[in-house]
């Protein structure tokens, strides 16, 4: 490993300019993520048969200082440096995020930064993005494809709409009418949701909904995997506040809790996406 990562210094040295970077330097950090991201794979092979997002390792991308440091796995688990990418100014340094890399191809990726790796709950956040990896490369363009509100965001030029979107969250009657949708649903009470779900759609536009139920689909898939590993591990469940007014996270929560009543009436909708996209923006 240690001539490995000498030699990608190298090559790295007539890349790109890496100023900060020094072999040594480069030798530590790697040693440093490559402990974490072993544990990463010890995880893995034990939850990998829970759903087909997790069948495979997806690329971890490790922002720090002024650089992306991008591992990828081998199909049994075994991480390498692939490249350094160096970003001055530009790089967060906090982050947890699944999204396509400029610098590799567009392959989507999990972007951390190095904080993760403090501790086995935090680390659950990886599996939560490798899902938005999975939903990436299986279902995600088509269904946005089809999103009116999506075509329209994009005439915009409005590139973030997925987290800027106007969603009318301090209207005080759609804001209490979602909160009581989730609570009907925590406590498994189909009928009401139902009819709370009913009211909800017509006091916002189709876009609006449509937006909505693609943030419950999207982030409420990954909170509903990434709390059964929080369970399965004995660590307190990740929850959303309701502090009026509300955000976009609150969708983490409404989506999670939708997709639980879901599963719960046709198990089939917790492994296939595209029957669970229908079920909760037609259903």
């Amino acid at each position: 490993m240690k001539h490995q990562v000498i030699m990608l210094f190298l090559a790295l040295m007539f890349t790109t300019q890496i100023p900060a970077i020094t072999p040594q330097s480069l030798e530590s950090a790697d040693a440093s993520y490559q402990k974490g991201l072993q544990h990463i794979t010890t995880m893995w092979h034990s939850i990998k048969g829970l759903h087909p997002a997790w069948e495979k390792l997806y690329p971890v991308c490790i922002a720090h200082g002024d650089n992306y440091y991008l591992y990828v796995a081998t199909p049994q688990g075994d991480w390498s440096l692939e490249q350094i990418v160096n970003r001055p100014g530009q790089v967060p340094q906090e982050i947890r995020a699944a999204y396509p890399l400029d610098f590799a191809d567009n392959q989507i990726a999990c972007v951390i930064d190095p904080s993760v790796f403090e501790d086995q709950k935090q680390m659950i956040i990886v599996f939560h993005e490798f899902v938005h990896c999975y939903q990436f490369n299986t279902c995600e363009a088509e269904i946005k494809g089809s999103l009116e509100v999506c075509r329209a965001e994009m005439m915009k030029q409005n590139w973030m709409w997925e987290l800027n979107y106007d969603f009318p969250y301090n209207d005080r009657k759609v804001a209490k009418t979602y909160l009581a949708m989730i609570k009907a649903a925590r406590q498994g009470k189909s009928d009401r949701v139902r009819k709370l779900r009913s009211q909800l759609r017509s006091m916002i536009s189709e876009q609006d909904w449509e937006y909505l139920t693609w943030q419950e689909f999207k982030e409420g898939t990954a909170r509903y995997l990434e709390n059964e590993l929080n369970a399965r591990y004995g660590y307190r469940l990740s929850t959303s506040s309701s502090k009026q007014p509300l955000n976009r996270v609150i969708f983490y929560e409404g989506g999670e809790r939708m997709i639980r009543l879901l599963i719960k009436a046709n198990p089939s909708v917790a492994t296939d996406l595209p029957l669970l996209w229908h079920a909760l923006r037609y259903e």
